[in-house]
């Protein structure tokens, strides 16, 4: 009877230390090759090898090898504090030299990338310089490689651009940048102005003979100023839709650049049209009690010359 006693306790305690060793093994994984002492180990002890691992293999040792074997010996001790049984202990030790591991060899190379100049008009060029130091293995500049000590290039962007260049040493890349600036043009500047009636029929935009003497106004004050540019502004009344009013302003300033051409008032390289639709009329198109007013209407059928100075 005793016999079965004891051979029942001690399955039971047979029993009770499998499943310890399965909840003590809970966070636990198996300990790499080369270390001895317990099959299993802290998830944290073994990370920190498998990071030491990785370094050693990125000839981290050899490249900075002070910071290397501080961080292995941080290792090494973490097993052997957890191996005394301090176990919370050996794990915060495992993760700070983890992060030591990570940060091994930071990048050594630096670049700087400049711009001369810095601001330009559009149609111009900067040239980028681009700089380097420290150790480096590669460099591009502007996405083109370039000498390991840097490089030079011009460009000539259309609108402010930034430029970007890359520098890859040992330890990792580092970008650098600039922005070259492009000044819009200065806004022209309108030195006169004259606003002819030239009343095209509703819906039309061919010139008629009874509008000869207001165009020969326009002769007479285009050639007041030889060699400036001119500008024509066609518009219409406020009758039909947006796009419709837009298109035939755009028909009845071409017709006066024309004309205007043709007579030889201008040289055709310094005239220029342009339509603005039913916008900017200088009458009502309609009465205060809502009626059509057909004068008013008659007087938004105009081009505007405006003579231009850069």
């Amino acid at each position: 009877m005793r016999a079965i006693t004891a051979k029942r306790v001690f399955i039971f305690v047979i029993a009770i230390f499998s499943m310890s060793l399965l909840v003590g093994c809970s966070g636990m994984e198996k300990r790499p090759e080369y270390r001895s002492g317990y099959l299993y180990y802290p998830t944290a002890l073994v990370n920190a090898d498998r990071a030491l691992d990785k370094a050693r293999m990125a000839g981290k040792d050899k490249e900075c090898p002070a910071e290397f074997n501080a961080a292995k010996n941080m290792v090494d001790k973490a097993y052997e504090v957890y191996m005394a049984c301090h176990t919370q202990e050996a794990i915060a030790m495992a993760r700070k030299a983890t992060a030591m591991i990570k940060a091994l060899c930071p990048s050594s190379s630096t670049c700087e990338l400049t711009a001369a100049p810095g601001e330009i008009k559009k149609g111009q060029s900067a040239t980028l310089r681009f700089t380097t130091s420290g150790k480096v293995k590669s460099a591009v500049l502007d996405g083109t490689e370039v000498a390991a000590t840097g490089g030079t290039k011009t460009v000539s962007p259309t609108s402010t651009t930034t430029y970007t260049a890359k520098v890859v040493g040992p330890g990792g890349s580092t970008t650098c940048s600039v922005t070259v600036t492009v000044v819009p043009p200065p806004e022209a500047k309108v030195i006169d102005r004259l606003t002819i009636h030239v009343n095209f029929d509703f819906d039309r935009s061919n010139i008629r003979k009874s509008d000869d003497a207001e165009l020969k106004k326009a002769i007479d004050f285009v050639r007041k100023y030889p060699g400036a540019k001119v500008k024509l502004e066609g518009y219409t009344d406020g009758k039909g839709t947006e796009q419709y009013n837009q298109k035939l302003s755009e028909r009845r300033a071409e017709a006066v650049r024309q004309y205007l051409i043709k007579e030889g008032a201008v040289d055709e390289a310094m005239i220029s049209a342009r339509g603005y639709g039913k916008s900017s009329p200088i009458a009502p198109n309609m009465t205060k009690d809502g009626k059509d007013n057909p004068e008013g209407r008659a007087e938004n059928r105009r081009v505007e010359i405006l003579i231009i100075s850069e």
